[in-house]
C-alpha cells in the first residue's frame, strides 16, 4: 500500500474506516489510520465494554492482511490479543463491520478464530485500486 499519508489510497482507508464506524452502535472513543508502517492499519478505540473482558480496552482494527479483528489491550504500552477476525473479504460493507460489533456487544462470537490473511503487506493487487474506487461501497464518491 502507498506508505504516503497523504495518498488518494490513505484518504480512502480513512473514509472507510469512517463511514464503517459510523455503524457502530455502541460508540467510537477515537479512530486512527496509519499507512506510513506496514502493514497499513486501522485502531478504532471503541466506546463500550467488550462483554468477556470488561475490565480492558476493546478495539477493533484492521490491517490490509487481515481485514478487521476484536481485540482486547493487554498493557498500557497497547498490546492487544485478537479475540476474533471479521473475515469473509479484506474491505467488507461498512454495515457488515457494524453487525460483527454489535453482535460480539451482545454476547455472540462472530467471525473466526484464525487471520484470514487476504493478502501479503504491499502486495501488488488491487486493494489501493478497490479502496479509491469505494468497491465496498457503490454510493461511496472517491476523494479529490
Amino acid at each position: 500500500m502507498n506508505r504516503d499519508p497523504t495518498s488518494v489510497a490513505a484518504r480512502a482507508l480513512q473514509h472507510y474506516a469512517d463511514v464503517s464506524c459510523r455503524t457502530i452502535s455502541s460508540g467510537i472513543r477515537t479512530i486512527d489510520c496509519d499507512v506510513t508502517e506496514t502493514p497499513a492499519t486501522v485502531l478504532v478505540v471503541l466506546g463500550t465494554e467488550e462483554p468477556t473482558f470488561p475490565e480492558l480496552d476493546w478495539v477493533l482494527t484492521w490491517d490490509e492482511v487481515n481485514g478487521w479483528a476484536s481485540r482486547i489491550r493487554t498493557s498500557e504500552a497497547g498490546e492487544t490479543v485478537c479475540l476474533s477476525y471479521l473475515g469473509g473479504r479484506i474491505l467488507p460493507a461498512p454495515a457488515d463491520v457494524g453487525r460483527y460489533v454489535h453482535d460480539i456487544a451482545h454476547g455472540q462470537h462472530p467471525g473466526q478464530l484464525l487471520p484470514p490473511v487476504f493478502r501479503a503487506p504491499d502486495a501488488p493487487d488491487e486493494l489501493e485500486h478497490e479502496l479509491s474506487i469505494g468497491a465496498w461501497d457503490k454510493r461511496f464518491t472517491p476523494p479529490e
